[in-house]
């Protein structure tokens, strides 16, 4: 810790450390901690320079070292929780400002200690964790991507039948689906009924998937592979209006005959006894 050399007056200690202790003194200067090191110098020089006509009681000491105590596992609890929320940030989408004039945003890969201080990876340069400003979580980041349908009311006359279009959005970049279904009342739609036009981005449900639905309000959901697996309900509407058209009658199967049932075997003749 270094030699003290203060000077008493009046039981009160008065003057100047030596040169070790100006050179410690000079490296914590500009903060307003008190360091761990720094309490136990006081509270050594408390003990030795304390006044003999009026000491400190065991009592005042066993609180202050219990105060140190407290110091020290507050600091190790804060560089603990600090060090777990740095680790916290891998597989997230991060943002950061290392120069002002360039902010950095990316997926932190990893997270070292270097000197007890956390530094997280981004596209294989390493930044203080103290500089994150943003965290956001991934799947975030993917429904940003996902795909997407525009919210629509649309009618279907049976009495003037015409193919539906809705807006659909496949997604983008990693977030890209690349196939889709459609479903009406829980019902999957045929795919035959479907095409899609990927430049105009335009989904046309062609009008016969409608003819067997009798007038009323019907929820067309829509499902895709992307990454999610998203499923989109509640925002296209279908009404189906007019008379619904008599619908063929499926074909019966045709029963089976019945198999013929197999002759009893004869039983076989008792063996003469010998």
């Amino acid at each position: 810790m270094g030699d003290l050399a203060l000077q008493i007056e009046d039981g009160k200690v008065k003057g100047t450390t030596s040169t070790s202790n100006k050179t410690s003194k000079t490296e914590t200067r500009g903060t307003n901690e008190l360091g761990k090191d720094a309490f136990l110098k006081l509270l050594v020089a408390q003990m030795q320079y304390q006044d003999p006509l009026n000491p400190n009681t065991d009592t005042e000491f066993i609180a202050q070292l219990a105060s140190f105590s407290s110091l020290e596992q507050m600091q190790n609890l804060n560089n603990t929780l600090t060090n777990s929320q740095a680790f916290s940030y891998i597989g997230h989408t991060v943002k950061l400002v290392s120069d002002p004039l360039k902010p950095i945003e990316g997926v932190v890969d990893f997270v070292t200690l270097t000197n007890g201080i956390p530094y997280v990876s981004i596209g294989g340069n390493l930044y203080e964790a103290s500089k994150v400003e943003s965290v956001v979580d991934i799947n975030y980041v993917w429904k940003q991507m996902a795909p997407s349908v525009e919210a629509a009311k649309v009618q279907y006359d049976h009495d003037n039948p015409k193919d539906i279009k809705v807006k659909l959005d496949m997604g983008i970049d990693e977030g890209m689906a690349s196939k889709f279904g459609v479903v009406i009342n829980g019902e999957a739609v045929d795919a035959k009924y479907l095409s899609y036009d990927t430049d105009k981005k335009v989904l046309t449900i062609s009008k016969e998937a409608f003819q067997k639905y009798y007038a009323g309000s019907y929820d067309v959901g829509f499902v895709f592979d992307d990454r999610l697996e998203t499923v989109i309900t509640g925002e296209v509407t279908l009404n189906v209006i007019g008379n619904r058209p008599p619908q063929p009658e499926e074909p019966e199967e045709p029963e089976k005959p019945e198999e013929p049932e197999e002759p009893e075997k004869p039983e076989k003749p008792e063996e003469p006894e010998k």
